[in-house]
């Protein structure tokens, strides 16, 4: 896995902040099976409150950037609750590694 521990924690600091500390964090793509440098950072956040996700979403990305530095920073945010079993990106984020 190609994310420092001090990047782990900021980003599950901040998505518990914003997203409620039942939230949770996965990392996945070429940061959890590829060990060269590069790629983007992908992150998928399931969370219990459906609400003002878009809102959220941008909220988390810029306070991340902020605190890890300016970088390519997927987000993928659902609710937990109610999962899309037809979205297969999001059944491929749940394979990934949960931070």
């Amino acid at each position: 896995m190609r994310v420092s521990n001090s990047d782990i924690a900021h980003i599950k600091k901040t998505a518990k902040s914003i997203f409620g500390n039942s939230c949770e964090v996965y990392l996945f793509g070429s940061r959890v099976s590829n060990d060269t440098k590069g790629g983007d950072l992908d992150l998928l956040i399931r969370t219990n409150d459906p609400t003002q996700l878009l809102t959220k979403k941008l909220t988390f990305k810029a306070r991340v950037k902020q605190l890890i530095g300016d970088q390519k920073i997927d987000v993928i945010v659902r609710s937990a609750s109610a999962p899309d079993e037809q979205d297969h990106i999001y059944q491929e984020a749940l394979k990934g590694q949960l931070l």
